[in-house]
Parts: C-alpha cells; sequence; structure tokens
C-alpha cells in the first residue's frame, strides 16, 4: 500500500528503543522510497488530544489476521472511516463487530489479498492520498 499511495502514512506506536530504526530500514528494504513515511506515535494520556491526532486520518485500513482493536474504536470515535474484513478467529473478526455495531459497512467475506490491496488503493486514491 505504501508503495502504490505515494501520499499514504503508516502510523505506529512509538516502539522501544531501536524498534523504529529497524521499522524503517524494513519498509526500506520493502521497496518505500521514504522511510519517513512511518509516522511514530507516542503514547497520549490526553483522551481529547489522541482523538484529535486520530481524527487526523483520512481512513483505517485494517490487518486481516488482526484486526484493530482500541485503535478501531478510537477511529471510530473521532469519526474516520475504517476498511475491515471478518476472518474466522475472534480477533480477526473485532473491527467488524465495532462496525456492525456503530452502522459502519465492512467486508462480510474474507478477500484475497489482491482484492485487499484494491479495495485499500481506491480508499486511499479517493481520499485523494
Amino acid at each position: 500500500m505504501l508503495r502504490a499511495v505515494p501520499r499514504a502514512r503508516l502510523w505506529l506506536l512509538q516502539p522501544s528503543a531501536g524498534g523504529e530504526a529497524a521499522l524503517r530500514s524494513e519498509v526500506a528494504a520493502c521497496g518505500v522510497a521514504a522511510a519517513s513515511r512511518l509516522r511514530f506515535a507516542p503514547v497520549m494520556p490526553d483522551v481529547a488530544v489522541h482523538l484529535r491526532r486520530v481524527g487526523s486520518f483520512e481512513v483505517v485500513l485494517d490487518t486481516l489476521e488482526y484486526n484493530c482493536h482500541t485503535t478501531g474504536s478510537d477511529a471510530l470515535w473521532a469519526g474516520v472511516p475504517i476498511l475491515t474484513a471478518s476472518g474466522e478467529q475472534m480477533a480477526s473478526r473485532v473491527a467488524a463487530s465495532l462496525l456492525r455495531a456503530s452502522g459502519g459497512v465492512y467486508v462480510k467475506e474474507r478477500p484475497s489479498a489482491r482484492t485487499w490491496l484494491g479495495l485499500g488503493l481506491g480508499l486511499g486514491f479517493g481520499f485523494g492520498l
């Protein structure tokens, strides 16, 4: 996704010592031109400030095997759409449950990796990324 959508950013929780450099190196090794497109967010004890930060996102593209949990709830509170799909394990159904409970739309059937990328790309370009 980062290779295909030039303005896309990946936000991650600030890792422990050495983790940031390792993640930037791995992203560069995967062919992403600017490892600076990774954003590392420190833990924000003030919930209102955190939700404003999350509210700056265009969209949350969820992972398939282990869905967003708290991050998904935060995104919904901040009014940010989530693209997710249900899997077979409990951890891969959390975001779909959040969306179902909040009236959102989710992909009911587990898509292929190619379809998932296409859906994400469509959202990214739709948001002007």
